[in-house]
């Protein structure tokens, strides 16, 4: 988190890298990033003769290379971006030939001073290779991940500060089991600070109030049913979430994740584990791993190995057949809870 809060401090305030290399499964703070260098970049005006993208698993190098050196047409410097640009990872479809690869680690070592070029992956980068080795010496090289735990909570935390806020640690709770989805969270950030209006704390009524429900918090809510014994309730929730149009097969992948997670909670219990070991290995905040341990006790391991099973063969029918998805989980959940 600091080092994302570092690099959009300096783009904002125009202390910008010639070569930028992005990657990681966190696309929301990727994309502020670059919208960030963006705004900077194209703010001189002629934007449609000052930016290039190009999709990095097509474009060829020389491409890459003659749109950075490009000299910025009525404004100070001009933008290229290639995103997914696969060739800096290890697989091997996307690897250049020597002659491309080579291009590109010469324009690394001088690169064009009018132009800015960001690329960006969601795989790692090979480390090993050249053209890896090169722009993280003459550029910046910065991983995306997923924020958890007490990342996510500090990163919703600067959030409502950033807005004037700060909010209670019980309404921070609250908010987390919207999800992780940052776009999310944003959103629901930005609803709960209109909604506070004057006043400059949040608390855990105003999010209860203002927040809306998403398909993760209400797949909590199910196995919470599930777990006691309400299968009314649990497949109420069900029906709730595929109402507003999440695809079944995320609903049935979110129902079997939350089991492995209570399961894997209670094994490493079992095996001895303390709760700050054991949360220290799941990347869950204590607050947390609590709320899961007090789940966790509906269940013996032996029904979550079952239920996971389940969900792993109800998830091969839906794909290969025309059952009627909908009310085959019903089924399921009611088979879950008695």
């Amino acid at each position: 988190m600091a080092d994302f809060k570092k690099v959009m401090k300096d783009i904002q305030e125009g202390e910008m890298r010639q070569l930028y290399l992005f990657y990681g499964e966190e696309t929301y703070l990727r994309r502020k990033l670059v919208d960030t260098i963006k705004q900077q970049v194209l703010s001189g005006g002629a934007q449609d003769f000052n930016y290039d993208y190009f999709d990095g698993r097509e474009v060829s190098a020389s491409q890459i290379v003659a749109a950075a050196e490009t000299l910025p047409v009525m404004a100070p410097k001009r933008l290229v971006v290639t995103g997914d640009a696969m060739f800096f990872s290890s697989q091997a479809k996307y690897r250049l030939n020597k002659g491309d690869e080579n291009q590109l680690i010469e324009y690394f070592k001088a690169p064009n001073p009018s132009t800015v070029v960001v690329f960006y992956l969601k795989a790692k980068p090979d480390g090993k290779k050249n053209i890896v080795k090169v722009i993280s010496r003459q550029g910046l090289v910065m991983e995306m991940g997923k924020l958890y735990g007490d990342n996510l909570a500090e990163w919703l935390k600067d959030m409502f500060t950033q807005q004037g806020k700060e909010i209670e640690r019980s309404g921070l709770t609250q908010l987390l089991t919207v999800g992780s989805d940052l776009a999310v969270l944003e959103k629901e950030v930005e609803k709960l600070v209109v909604y506070a209006g004057d006043a400059g704390r949040v608390t855990r009524n105003m999010v209860e109030e203002c927040m809306s429900r998403t398909a993760e918090s209400d797949v909590f809510k199910m196995v919470d049913a599930i777990g006691a014994q309400r299968s009314e309730d649990a497949v109420q929730y069900l029906r709730e979430i595929l109402l507003v149009g999440e695809p079944p097969i995320r609903v049935l992948l979110m129902i079997s994740r939350q089991f492995q997670l209570l399961l894997s909670i209670k094994v490493l219990l079992d095996q001895g584990y303390s709760s700050k070991q054991t949360a220290g290995k799941l990347r869950l905040p204590q607050w947390l791993l609590a709320k899961l341990v007090k789940q966790s006790r509906n269940f013996t391991v032996e029904q979550l190995e079952n239920a996971i099973m389940a969900a792993a063969k109800l998830d091969r029918q839906i794909k290969r057949s025309t059952i009627n998805s909908g009310r085959a989980m019903e089924i399921l959940i009611l088979s879950f809870s008695g």
